[in-house]
C-alpha cells in the first residue's frame, strides 16, 4: 500500500470532516443570532414603553397631578423606574450575547473559507486510493480500506467531543464566576437585613452587578456549548445526551426573571443562585457523558490502529 496515498486520504478525510462540522456550527450560530435578534427587538420595544411610562408620570398631566394630590406619585415613579432598570438590564445582556454570537459567526466563516476545497481534495484522494486498491487487489486491501475509514470517522468524532468538553469546561468556569458573585451578594444581603447600613447595601448591589456582568460571559459560553453539542449529536453519538441542552439558551432569561424583579429582596438573590447552580449541574452532567463517549471512541481507535499495524506486518 502506497503510504503517500494513505496519508493524502487521511488528511483529506480530516479536512472534509472539519468542514462538515464547521458548516453545522455555522447553521447553529445563524439560528442563535436570529433568536437573539428577535429577543433584542422585543426587549428594546419593552424598554421604550417603560421609559414612556416614566416620562408620562413625570409630566404635569392631569394623571400626574392627581397622583401627587393622592400621595402616590413618588411610589409609582419608583415602581416605573425599577421596571426601566429591569428592562435595560435584560436588553443589555441580550445585546452582549448577540455581539458575541456575531463574532463567533465571523470566525466560523473564515474557517469555512479556508476549508472550501475540502470536498474536492477528498474526492481526488478517494479516487487515488481506489486505484491503488484495484492495482493491489485481495481481501486484505478491502479490509484495510474499511479500517482506515472507521478510524477517520472515530477520530473526527473524538475531535468534536473534545471540543464540546472544552466548551463545557469554559461554561462551568463562567457559571462559577456568577455563583461566586451571587454567594457574596447573598452573604452581604443577610448581613444587610440583620445589622446593615449604607455600606453593606452598596456592597450587596455591587456583587449583584458583578453577577449580572458575569452572566453575559456565561450566556456566551452556554451558546457555544450548545453549538458544540449539536456537532456531537449530529455526528452519530452512540447514546443521546441526558440533559435537555436547549435550556442552556434560556439561562439569562431565567437569571433576570429572578434577580432584577426586586433586587433588594434577599430571596431573589437566593433564587438566582439556585437557578445558576442548576444550569451548572446540567453542564457537569453533559461533560461527564461526553468524557465517557470520548474514552469509548479512543479505545475503538486504538483497536483499529492495532489491527492496521498487524495487517501491514507490524508487531
Amino acid at each position: 500500500m502506497d503510504q503517500d496515498v494513505d496519508a493524502r486520504l487521511a488528511a483529506a478525510r480530516a479536512r472534509a470532516a472539519e468542514r462538515e462540522a464547521t458548516e453545522s456550527r455555522r447553521r447553529m450560530v445563524a439560528i442563535q443570532i436570529a433568536e437573539r435578534s428577535a429577543t433584542l427587538r422585543s426587549l428594546s420595544a419593552r424598554l421604550e414603553r417603560e421609559r414612556d411610562d416614566v416620562a408620562r408620570l413625570e409630566r404635569r398631566s392631569f394623571a400626574a397631578m392627581l397622583a401627587t394630590v393622592l400621595g402616590t406619585k413618588e411610589e409609582r415613579l419608583r415602581t416605573e423606574r425599577a421596571e426601566v432598570l429591569r428592562a435595560a438590564a435584560a436588553r443589555d445582556t441580550c445585546e452582549a450575547a448577540l455581539e458575541s454570537l456575531r463574532a463567533d459567526e465571523s470566525a466560523i466563516d473564515e474557517r469555512l473559507w479556508a476549508l472550501s476545497g475540502a470536498d474536492r481534495e477528498l474526492d481526488a484522494a478517494i479516487r487515488a486510493k481506489e486505484a491503488d486498491l484495484v492495482a493491489r487487489g485481495g481481501p486484505a486491501a478491502v479490509r484495510l480500506a474499511e479500517v482506515d475509514s472507521r478510524t477517520a470517522e472515530a477520530r473526527a468524532m473524538s475531535k468534536e467531543i473534545a471540543e464540546a468538553i472544552g466548551a463545557a469546561d469554559a461554561a462551568a468556569r463562567a457559571l462559577d464566576t456568577v455563583l461566586a458573585s451571587l454567594e457574596s451578594a447573598r452573604s452581604w444581603g443577610t448581613f444587610d437585613m440583620l445589622a446593615g447600613g449604607t455600606v453593606s447595601t452598596w456592597i450587596k448591589h455591587s456583587r449583584i452587578d458583578e453577577a449580572r456582568s458575569g452572566s453575559h460571559a456565561a450566556q456566551a459560553a452556554l451558546d457555544r456549548l450548545r453549538r458544540e453539542l449539536s456537532d456531537v449529536r449530529g455526528a452519530g453519538a452512540a447514546e443521546p445526551l441526558v440533559v435537555e441542552i436547549d435550556g442552556f439558551s434560556k439561562f439569562a432569561d431565567m437569571w433576570f426573571d429572578n434577580i432584577v424583579t426586586d433586587w433588594m429582596v434577599q430571596k431573589r438573590i437566593c433564587a438566582s443562585f439556585d437557578n445558576t447552580a442548576r444550569v451548572r449541574q446540567d453542564v457537569i452532567v453533559v461533560r461527564s457523558r461526553l468524557d465517557a463517549q470520548l474514552r469509548d471512541l479512543r479505545r475503538a481507535t486504538d483497536g483499529l490502529a492495532a489491527e492496521r499495524e498487524r495487517m501491514l506486518g507490524g508487531s
